[in-house]
């Protein structure tokens, strides 16, 4: 495509230049096409580039920027200054870059002709921009990040030490689902019977003490984030109780969907696209009607990952509580099964994303829209096409067979002399509770409906003709 044209042409529509960046620590390379389709390409100190946005003349730019360690403390600042700004995702910029070489201004190019393509045709882009995190966003990312990475070290030490244990003495029965405060005490056991020995390994002693003060000092600093942080960001945020109704979510996993999606679930298509962002997705590789599964797409939040993972092995292990304390008959799940627990994960998250969305769906444009039935577009032009009318079809056999359940219950419940007694009393209340739970409601346009609560108040009881009933489901 002539991109220049392009450029030129969308410029003067929107009365604004786009500007492409590729950020580095020492240089910052800009391309950009003025109103007349002149291109321009240069770099800036990020000094000099700091006193480029804030002049005046400078202010009807659009900047967009591929997503990098700086992006976001330079996005926040431009927009601070009262400018539109993006951040793309790099992989997005590097399809778009039309330069042979990789390079800076190659880059900056590809950043400008994504931002081309997304302001144009933003519908039909098939790449969204990253959400800008502000300084407080990065601030509570990195508590979160800190968390993650201080129980992975935990959990290396750990079982580390547990490992020296058991390949000096296998008769004690040392087992990797010890705890880092039972570990702590078996190794100081080990280092005052060690210091009795003859042959002992110089250093080996003060090494072990620095590990054991290592996990007491992981125990403390952990401890710290979840009662300063998470405790009281969960406590303040209407969002992560909403989470935390979820099964197997806890405190530190509704707090990390919070800071990290920032309660924003629009730029995920789906559920599972919300699950393929937590890297719990295998890459499936397909050519010529073949299809093989990979690994999990390295693509995706390792944090969220980990985080989603622990919640999946709490259910695991509750699972196998339960049975054990009742006395169930059922089998214990494997806790070592890999695949099991992703599996739960998966589950997790999708109903993370059903919470999060229902509460989007009751916003205040949706409410807008059902009070005001005026904004609804009923008119002829919206015609069916051949998926559709076989959609509908099915929507429409689907909601017979309820109906003829629900005649089908009624009429069993009216046999029995309980039940009749039952709905006779607070016929109304329950049948209709019924008939809500497939989609129905009582009106004056149902009177098949109307005629079995009246039978059932007066205690007819059924009428065995069942022409109006045959004659609502045709």
């Amino acid at each position: 495509m002539n991109t220049t044209n392009n450029l030129t042409t969308f410029a003067n529509e929107i009365n604004k230049v786009l500007v492409g960046l590729d950020l580095a620590s020492k240089e910052i390379q800009l391309s950009l096409a003025d109103l007349d389709g002149i291109e321009h390409d240069f770099k800036l100190s990020p000094k000099n580039f700091f006193k480029y946005i804030t002049e005046p003349a400078n202010q009807n730019y659009v900047f967009a920027m591929e997503a990098c360690g700086g992006s976001n403390y330079w996005a926040t600042l431009i927009q601070r200054l009262g400018a539109e700004v993006y951040i793309f995702p790099a992989k997005s910029c590097r399809n778009h870059n039309c330069s042979k070489n990789k390079d800076d201004r190659g880059d900056a190019r590809g950043v400008r002709n994504a931002l081309l393509i997304y302001k144009n045709y933003p519908e039909s882009a098939t790449f969204k921009p990253c959400i800008i995190r502000d300084e407080m966003n990065r601030q509570e990312m990195f508590l979160v990040k800190s968390y993650s990475d201080i129980k992975s070290n935990i959990t290396a030490t750990n079982r580390n030490l547990i490992a020296f244990l058991r390949e000096q003495d296998a008769l004690k029965g040392y087992s990797y689902e010890m705890t880092p405060s039972q570990t702590i005490r078996r190794i100081r056991d080990f280092i005052s019977e060690y210091e009795h020995c003859k042959n002992k390994v110089s250093g080996l002693c003060s090494y072990l003490e620095r590990q054991c003060a290592m996990l007491e000092m992981y125990a403390i600093s952990l401890a710290g984030i979840e009662n300063e942080f998470f405790e009281i960001y969960a406590s303040t945020h209407h969002s992560c109780e909403k989470y935390l109704s979820v099964r197997g979510v806890g405190v530190p996993l509704a707090v990390a969907v919070s800071v990290y999606t920032q309660d924003n679930f629009d730029r995920f298509r789906n559920a599972n696209s919300f699950v393929s962002f937590m890297q719990l997705v295998p890459v499936h590789h397909g050519t010529g009607g073949k299809n093989k599964v990979g690994k999990h797409s390295p693509e995706g939040n390792k944090i969220l990952k980990a985080l989603f993972y622990e919640g999946g092995n709490s259910l695991v292990v509750a699972h196998n509580k339960l049975i054990s304390n009742n006395k169930f008959d059922d089998k214990k799940l494997d806790l070592k099964d890999k695949r099991l627990k992703i599996a739960y994960a998966k589950d997790i998250a999708r109903q993370i994303f059903k919470v999060a969305t229902d509460a989007l769906l009751k916003s205040e444009p949706a409410q807008k829209l059902k009070n005001d039935p005026a904004q609804c577009n009923t008119s002829s032009e919206i015609d069916l096409s051949t998926s559709d009318k076989k959609i509908a079809r099915n929507k429409i056999s689907k909601f017979r067979s309820k109906l003829k359940k629900l005649e089908n219950s009624i009429r069993s419940a009216l046999v029995d002399p309980v039940l009749y007694e039952f709905l006779k009393d607070t016929a109304e209340e329950h049948l209709q509770s019924l008939l809500n739970s497939i989609k129905l409601k009582v009106n004056e346009s149902t009177p098949w409906q109307n005629q079995i609560i009246a039978e059932i108040k007066s205690g007819a009881g059924y009428n065995e003709d069942s022409s109006v009933y045959e004659a609502a489901l045709d």
